[in-house]
Formats: structure tokens, C-alpha cells, sequence
């Protein structure tokens, strides 16, 4: 299996186990410390996390027009991959991708950790 089609069935299917292991913890966890399933939040702050989730939707349809996902989850394969193991000994080259110059990645190269760098620490 190469490693495009193995990225396209394994990444996906990582995000989603994570994701509701993530789920079902938190839920139990809220119950266990008696957390209020409904939190009533100010209209104003709904409106703030609507823009946010617009812009984030509005970014994400920018790098789409210059990458195809399929791209960017094989990319994210195979460098979690590299990540892991170490690039496999059969392989001349690690990365087979264009290097991509239009979009984001115009003006950040690493566009999570300029996200990470961004955000405000948690206090």
C-alpha cells in the first residue's frame, strides 16, 4: 500500500479515535466533578466564537485553494511517520511534495507553530 492511500485511511481514522476518546473523557470527567452539562454563555461571546469559527473556516477554504487535503494528510503521514520510525530505509527521498509557495504557506512556512507562537498562554 503506498504510503497516499495508507495516509488517506490512517490519519482520518487516528483524528476521529482521538477525538471521542477525547469526547467520552471529558464528558465523564464533567459528570465525576459535577461540571453543569449546559453552559449558558452571553450572547456576545457566542458572536466572538461564531467570527472565530468563520475565520478558521475562511483560512482553511484559502489553503485548500492551493492544496488539495489529500495533499496535506499524506504530508501530515508521512512526516508523523518520519517523526516516529525514522524515514524508511527503501525510500531515496523523505518528502516527494512540491514545495508550495502560494496561499498561507506564502507567509509561514509552519503555519501550527505560528498558531502556537500566537496564542495566548493559558492562565
Amino acid at each position: 500500500m503506498n504510503a497516499r492511500r495508507q495516509a488517506l485511511i490512517v490519519v482520518p481514522s487516528v483524528i476521529c479515535v482521538l477525538a471521542s476518546a477525547f469526547g467520552v473523557v471529558g464528558y465523564f470527567l464533567g459528570i465525576a466533578v459535577g461540571l453543569p452539562t449546559r453552559c449558558s454563555m452571553p450572547p456576545l461571546l457566542r458572536g466572538f466564537g461564531v467570527v472565530v469559527l468563520g475565520l478558521g473556516f475562511l483560512f482553511l477554504g484559502w489553503l485548500f485553494r492551493y492544496r488539495k487535503p489529500g495533499e496535506v494528510i499524506t504530508s501530515t503521514y508521512v512526516s508523523m511517520r518520519n517523526a516516529v520510525k525514522g524515514p524508511r530505509t527503501d525510500e531515496t527521498c523523505s518528502r516527494t511534495e512540491p514545495l508550495v509557495l502560494l496561499g498561507p504557506q506564502r507567509h509561514v512556512r509552519h503555519p501550527m507553530y505560528f498558531a502556537v507562537v500566537v496564542l495566548p498562554p493559558c492562565q
